[in-house]
């Protein structure tokens, strides 16, 4: 009796490992995805807040009767200011934020999942083991924002070119991966069609 089960602790901790490695790729990218859209709205934006305030400086010393410069620098204090609350809006630190920490979780299951000893464990101490691996993947499965649509896209294509895609074609067809807990399944769905 304890064949069969220490078979299906493997086959259950190697499952997750794989889970781990594709959900550490999705959220390690998303968290690059939303560092480069901050970059490229916050240089611009410090751009505009060094123009607005030259022109803020030299109005103060200008003919008083010359509104363009008034103009330009209120055009450019308010196109700051708008930049400023899309940035606030977006929460593009919050996501990067909340995808590295979730990418690091994913790869603490992998790290305690290889430095788990597997050779002859007690039946007692794998169940033990794959709870507390279960309680970090529902800890990492459980973040507020999912990764952007290209993302699965860009870690789709890099898949199918990975030794990783006999694994999507295995998890995808388990009947404990159908649940809502792995969620780059239905991002995958169509690459069993493509994995063949």
């Amino acid at each position: 009796m304890a064949e069969p089960i220490h078979a299906q602790a493997l086959e259950i901790l190697h499952t997750w490992k794989t889970d781990a490695k594709i959900n550490k790729n999705i959220h390690n990218a998303a968290a690059n995805y939303y560092w480069r859209l901050n970059k490229c709205i916050t240089i611009p934006l410090l751009a505009i807040m060094a123009a607005s305030g030259t022109t803020l400086l030299s109005s103060l010393s200008s003919d008083p009767n010359d509104n363009k410069i008034t103009i330009t620098s209120g055009i450019l204090v308010t196109l700051s200011a708008f930049i400023q609350t899309l940035l606030v809006f977006l929460g593009l630190d919050d996501k990067e934020t909340t995808h590295r920490n979730t990418a690091r979780l994913y790869q603490q299951v992998l790290d305690e999942s290889e430095t788990f000893n597997l050779i002859h464990p007690s039946y007692e101490t794998i169940t033990q083991f794959l709870h507390h691996i279960d309680v970090i993947r529902k800890i990492a499965t459980a973040i507020k924002y999912e990764p952007p649509r290209s993302v699965y896209y860009k870690i789709g294509q890099e898949l199918l070119n990975d030794d990783i895609r006999e694994e999507i074609r295995k998890l995808s067809n388990a009947s404990y991966c159908a649940s809502g807990s792995r969620p780059w399944i239905p991002a995958f769905a169509g690459m069993t069609v493509l994995l063949g």
